[in-house]
């Protein structure tokens, strides 16, 4: 497998893909070199699979979430036209009207249920970019040119001051959606990195705060609103956290222009992270280079 080298800038964002150097690729840099390698710098993603109907339902309620509110900006995003929405639909859930009949159903519950909201949405599906030299100034020189992103759900105005939402759909089939652990949360390295970037690409605006809604996308429907109590000391801390994560990003990727990629990953149970096996576990632990291939060639897209 021949490891691609993809330089990171801002022109070359996809404006419908995964936030281009967010928390999540950071942490998978220093949790398993494999796992990063396959990902970023070949390019592999699972292809969707039709009989996972929790997976395709919550990505669908991301996506009319998202077409929701960004027909009622008075100014729609650029992608809002660009990319209709029954072909992003199509795209997302192709032969499986079931799935697309659940999440407009979750949907139409959810616009309902927060039919009193009047908050003005500012963006919605948005990619925030910044230096790492904006985030953490004393960051070093080599690194201040490094970028740090992150994509928003939606970011809207309330009382003036603005909030970030995350949606978080869960499959439960139960009566009620999961406890939530704030807790947990206030101390989440999304919650606190997305406060900075809304406060350095808003400078002259009040942030007010970081907000989880939790769907969930079976009936009966639930949704829950919580206002993430961010801790102090963790928010002061993040910056510097940041940097050290970036660095060895940095790092991996020079590493990884000598010598072949390790399966670190063990060391920290990534390969069995959430109670599943990692999403390259079939690739990783094939057996032989045509099983290898197989695995890639059928249960992957990219490079």
């Amino acid at each position: 497998m021949k490891l691609l080298d993809k330089s990171i800038s801002p022109k070359s964002i996809d404006p419908g893909g995964a936030s281009l150097r967010g928390t999540s690729r950071l942490s998978i840099a220093a949790e398993c070199e494999l796992k990063w390698a396959l990902r970023y710098r070949l390019g592999l993603r699972a292809r969707p699979k039709s009989h996972d109907l929790d997976k395709t339902v919550g990505s669908l309620v991301h996506l009319l979430l998202c077409y929701h509110y960004a027909e009622r900006m008075l100014e729609p995003p650029a992608w809002f036209f660009e990319r209709p929405l029954d072909r992003e639909i199509n795209r997302v859930a192709t032969g499986q009207p079931q799935a697309i009949a659940t999440a407009q159903e979750c949907v139409d519950a959810y616009r309902r249920f927060y039919a009193s909201e009047s908050d003005r949405s500012v963006a919605v599906e948005h990619e925030i970019v910044v230096t790492l030299g904006e985030l953490d100034p004393a960051c070093p020189a080599a690194l201040r040119d490094e970028i740090v992103t992150g994509r928003f759900d939606r970011i809207y105005e309330h009382g003036g001051a603005l909030i970030a939402d995350d949606y978080k759909t869960q499959a439960s089939k139960g009566a009620r959606l999961y406890a939530f652990d704030a807790q947990r949360w206030s101390v989440n390295r999304q919650a606190l990195l997305y406060l900075y970037l809304l406060r350095i690409a808003f400078p002259a605006r009040e942030v007010a705060g970081f907000v989880i809604r939790q769907i969930k996308q079976y009936p009966p429907f639930d949704f829950k609103r919580h206002v993430i109590p961010i801790d102090t000391q963790a928010y002061v801390a993040l910056p510097a956290i940041v940097t050290a994560a970036v660095r060895r990003e940095v790092e991996l990727a020079r590493e990884l222009e000598r010598r072949k990629p390790r399966r670190t990953g063990i060391m920290v149970d990534a390969c069995h992270a959430y109670n599943r096996h990692c999403e390259f576990y079939d690739l990783c632990y094939a057996e032989s280079a045509e099983e290898r291939d197989r695995v890639q060639r059928n249960d992957f897209e990219g490079a």
